[in-house]
């Protein structure tokens, strides 16, 4: 494929960008959507920067369970962001821009790969934008959240193991495993499709199938085992510290299991989580009509298999697989976690490109047809018109979540300092049922709502726990708060008084 098209899609990715009003959202600190994990995200940045820690002992500002000392998936793009603060300063677009810049690689290899597969330059277009139009991943595509560089990294790798595939150059087998790795150790459930393309690999090893016309798919099958077992054994051996470096400190916040049916025994949860998947995060996964034709696609290439090649149809079998078996076993992190969709979206990859290669191959007439090629061009508009209304929804309608827009003025921080409250004292933030979002944004360490995993509520015997590890003043941002019983033993000392925004000395009552 020639310079000139990379070009073209490059324009094409700037233009949909500015319509989906990047270029104002880059800038925003955490909110709307899962601002709670997003300002997780941002608080690891910013602790890297300002204690410049190793990238092997991250920190949160809420400090309730292990003194701050987590660690959920692996924080290469946080330990980078905080780096990258020492240059230009501490921007909120940074780590937004550095997944948009990593997820923009993913749709160009994208782009690549549907190419090289497919030989046709439309569908090459057309691909990659409808993914950048699947609202979830158009959201959290210059987000703050590992997930879509993570997806982003495993389409690196598909391009660069078709590139093998075609052209059988180990080198482009070890980028594969390169980026396969960073993906799973971004986000393991997205290794999802690699488990796929090992069990393809064993079946062709063992001789029990062929996925290239007489010829192997994996020519170097020591290299290819080789390469599966590296990754492995690199997420595996992360994911084993994380777990040490969590308990270590007596942290349960990033759980590392499964939460399965089967799990939880409670039936409301299982309703209300097929209503959340079915009712409230359906349209943000894609444009409605998408979901009709990935049904369709289904019966479609999957009950059509002496049209489709082996490898093709392979992948698309196992990665359906693959993604059913994600929603089973992180079934109730749906009820709030939209982006939990994201790794069944290579699923939806492979059965695109199956989708083309057999109606190239077999309905010629109307795969060369102007009009059929006319109405996917009305299609993909329409979803990009629909991503558009999304994000929409998502910073001005009713999916926008923000606490006190007073937190969000970088006054704050200079109000706080005036009065004496250093960047590391502890501090009580209320309300705030997350652990991280206004402490990042008042860029203090300390407390909230969040008492654990279970959601108990704050009471009065927190906060003076609290006080006796060193919590020196509380800050409630809401005065609808300030007339909760949990607090009415600690408002004698009130010291500043900040657009709403109310601060007490707690030191006095530490004896």
């Amino acid at each position: 494929m020639r310079l000139v098209h990379y070009i073209i899609f490059t324009v094409f990715f700037v233009i949909l960008s500015f319509l989906f009003d990047y270029h104002h959202t880059t800038f925003y600190k955490p909110q709307s959507t899962h601002a709670w994990r997003q300002s997780d995200c941002a608080s690891f940045a910013l602790n890297y920067y300002q204690y410049n820690r190793s990238i092997n002992h991250p920190r949160l500002h809420n400090r309730t369970q292990a003194d701050g000392y987590m660690v959920g998936e692996f924080p290469i793009l946080y330990y980078i962001s905080g780096q990258l603060y020492r240059i230009f300063g501490v921007h909120d677009f940074i780590p937004r821009f550095l997944c948009l810049l990593i997820f923009f690689c993913g749709l160009m290899a994208l782009f690549k790969m549907t190419y090289d597969i497919t030989s046709s330059l439309f569908f090459a277009y057309v691909i990659p934008l409808l993914f950048f139009s699947a609202p979830v991943l158009t959201y959290y595509g210059n987000n703050f959240l590992t997930d879509t560089p993570a997806f982003a990294f495993i389409l690196m790798g598909w391009s660069a193991f078709m590139t093998y595939a075609k052209e059988e150059k180990l080198k482009a087998l070890y980028i594969a495993g390169l980026c396969f790795g960073m993906a799973g150790l971004l986000k393991v459930t997205l290794l999802m499709s690699v488990v796929a393309l090992g069990g393809l690999f064993l079946m062709e090893v063992f001789g029990w199938a062929t996925f290239k016309k007489e010829d192997k798919l994996f020519k170097h099958p020591w290299h290819v085992a080789g390469m599966f077992a590296s990754v492995v054994l690199i997420v595996g051996a992360w994911y084993a510290f994380s777990i040490f470096y969590n308990q270590k400190g007596g942290s349960n916040y990033f759980l590392n299991a499964t939460a399965a049916p089967w799990q939880i025994d409670r039936m409301d949860w299982f309703v209300y989580t097929i209503y959340r998947i079915f009712y409230v995060w359906a349209g943000y996964y894609f444009f409605s009509l998408v979901h009709y034709l990935v049904m369709f696609l289904t019966f479609f290439v999957l009950l059509g298999k002496r049209y489709v090649g082996n490898f093709l149809y392979g992948m698309t079998l196992l990665t359906f697989i693959g993604s059913f078996s994600i929603l089973q076993l992180w079934y109730y992190q749906f009820r709030d976690h939209d982006y939990y969709i994201i790794p069944g979206y290579i699923f939806v990859v492979f059965l695109l490109l199956s989708a083309i290669v057999l109606l190239k191959e077999h309905y010629a007439h109307i795969y060369a047809s102007k009009i059929f090629k006319g109405v996917i061009v009305a299609f993909l508009i329409m979803n990009v018109i629909h991503a558009k209304s999304t994000i929409h929804d998502r910073y001005n309608g009713f999916l926008q979540y923000k606490l006190n827009a007073a937190l969000y003025e970088d006054n704050v921080e200079e109000y706080l300092e005036n009065l004496n409250i250093d960047k590391q004292d502890l501090v009580i933030s209320v309300p705030d049922k997350s652990p991280c979002t206004s402490l990042y944004l008042l860029n203090r360490p300390g407390f909230t709502d969040w008492t654990d995993v279970s959601g108990n509520p704050l009471n009065e015997g927190h906060i003076k726990d609290f006080i006796s590890r060193g919590a020196k003043y509380l800050i409630v941002h809401d005065k609808n708060y300030l007339e909760k019983e949990n607090i009415k033993n600690f408002k004698d000392y009130e010291i500043g008084d900040y657009k709403d925004i109310k601060i007490y000395d707690l030191k006095p009552y530490n004896n």
